[in-house]
């Protein structure tokens, strides 16, 4: 596992914050991590390292790409162990250049109806390249900004089931500290270690890891 990137045909899903907070966490685990804004429309990973920077926040370093991904990655390989893309908030041929470079595709999908019709397009792109390959990218659910009480979230998931790839178990719920600390330019790993939320990310880490 090189690159894992985070995409979803729909914006406002908490694939930056996802992204963001996953880059931190193998930061953290001393693996060499690099974040790539790949989302020209919305830069949320460059705005944030600008606001990090400007409270003098040491973070992951990040680097905005808005074209010529598959080089750019190429050449990050040969610097990092890990790449975490947040990927483009709209389905076109960036996105599907983005999944054809990935070893790991990662989709956050809010439990609602309109997420699970907005997420099929990128997963017919993604069989797609599956097809070709025998399987790579892996592909992996993350249920984000999902409601705290497990009942609420439970018919969506399992709708998002039948789409017949994983599920990660562990969930972003919609917390005020995942806001508050992107606004800060920080994360989640800086908070106690008893805090919800960055308990919720380092459980996102270990799945993948495992």
């Amino acid at each position: 596992m090189q690159v894992v990137a985070l995409v979803n045909s729909k914006g406002g899903v908490g694939k930056s914050t996802g992204a963001i907070n996953l880059a931190a966490a193998f930061a953290a685990a001393g693996r060499r991590t690099v974040l790539v804004d790949h989302d020209p429309r919305r830069g949320t990973a460059s705005r944030w390292k600008k606001t990090a920077e400007e409270n003098q926040h040491e973070q992951v370093p990040v680097i905005k790409v808005e074209s010529g991904i598959v080089k750019v990655l190429q050449d990050l390989k040969e610097v990092y162990e890990i790449i975490v893309v947040d990927g483009p908030a709209y389905l076109d041929n960036a996105n599907t250049t983005l999944i054809a470079c990935a070893d790991v595709v990662i989709i956050p999908i809010k439990p609602s109806q309109p997420d699970l019709w907005a997420v099929e397009a990128a997963l017919g792109r993604i069989e797609e390249r599956q097809i070709v390959t025998g399987g790579i990218p892996r592909v992996y659910f993350l249920l984000s900004q999902s409601h705290s009480d497990e009942r609420v979230n439970a018919l969506e998931l399992e709708e998002i089931r039948e789409f017949g790839h994983p599920v990660l178990k562990s969930q972003m719920v919609n917390r005020v500290n995942y806001h508050r600390t992107i606004k800060e330019g920080t994360t989640v790993l800086s908070l106690p270690e008893s805090d919800k939320a960055r308990k919720e990310v380092m459980a996102i880490y270990q799945e993948l890891i495992s």
